[in-house]
Order: C-alpha cells, then structure tokens, then sequence
C-alpha cells in the first residue's frame, strides 16, 4: 500500500513539474517553434486580381467519397495566414457545392489586402476545406501571360473534396493590353476554342 501511494505520488510530481517546465518553456524557442513564415502550398496572384474559387467534390475511382450525400456550401471566409479575418460571407441558405466564388481581394470594409500569404476557408454541410494563396506585387511592365508569378501547387486528393483557385475572368474591356486587342475574344478563337 505504501509503494502504490509513494508511486503515484512520484507520478503526480513528473507529470506537474512536466506541465510546468512546458508552461515555462514556451512560447519563446528553441522548446516551441515559431508558427512557418508561410503555407506549405500555395497558389499567387497579383495585387488586385479577383480570384475565383471553386468546391471540387472528386468521386474517386472506387467511390470512396461517400456517394449518395449532397454537400452544400454554407459560406467562405478569408484570413490572414498570420491570424485574423480579413472578409468573411455566409449564405442565407446552404447553395449548391458549384455555386463560383469570387474574391476581389478586398477585406470587410472594402480595401484592398496587403501583398501576403491568406488562408481562403470554404464552409459545407460535411466539412471545412482550405486553400492558400499569396497575393504578390505586380511588376508594371507585366501581363499574367508573359510572367506568372511563382507558385508552390498544393496536391489533390481523389476523395475528398478540394479548392481550385484561379484569376477570375475580368477581360471585358477592348484596349487591355493583357487580354488582347478587344478581350479575351481573340484568345478563344487564336486556341481553337471558338470556332
């Protein structure tokens, strides 16, 4: 009866000193580093690009997505990858997992992000699935088609559903010198697209 009290009274000791050396310990390092600079994955645009994103639901080729369920998207939000909301939306009503979203790279009181790396969030019936995308400035002498900013793709899964995030299309004006002499028109038929 002694040894058992005396053994669990020496556990009692590890464990709190090991909770209390932890506490001291950190945040400062080397015990607990500090948070990565940025994503392990991200995709880049420049400043001012709206982004377009979009809820990939992939059935797998033995379905093991779980087929049979809908999944609805209930809303989406965007934040720093250093911490904070920077634009946030829910839907009034869960919409359909196809319903595009785009971001116009603006936070909650209409101004433009900060060049960085952001955290885009999409919100569905079944689960959260993240994105990372880093907003870059743009050189003055550049279009998106002569020099893509870099970026480090993350991978996609086979069964469980994933962003895709892309420049949402803006070439409406004749004269933009990044989409051709009158849109992107031309490009679509220059590719084969449109004929």
């Amino acid at each position: 009866m002694m040894k058992r009290a005396i053994l669990s009274t020496l556990a009692i000791v590890l464990l709190g000193g090991g909770l209390a050396l932890g506490q001291v310990c950190c945040p400062p390092p080397p015990c607990c580093p500090p948070p990565p600079p940025e994503p392990p994955c991200y995709t880049t645009f420049w400043v001012g690009e709206p982004l377009l994103v979009e809820l990939v639901i992939p059935w797998g080729l033995f379905c093991c997505c779980c087929c049979g369920t809908t999944t609805m998207i209930t809303g989406w939000s965007v934040e720093a990858f250093s911490g904070g909301v920077v634009y946030q939306y829910t839907y009034p009503a869960p919409v359909s997992a196809d319903t595009q979203i785009v971001w116009d790279q603006k936070d909650l009181a209409g101004v433009q992000v900060a060049p960085g790396f952001y955290t885009i969030t999409v919100t569905t019936t079944d689960k959260v699935v993240q994105t990372y995308v880093k907003i870059d400035e743009k050189q003055s002498d550049c279009c998106f088609f002569l020099c893509t900013p870099l970026s480090r793709p993350c991978g996609i899964s086979l069964c469980d559903p994933y962003l895709k995030v892309s420049r949402a299309p803006t070439c409406t004006t004749c004269g933009d010198p990044c989409c051709g002499p009158c849109g992107c028109l031309p490009f679509l038929f220059f590719l084969g697209i449109g004929k």
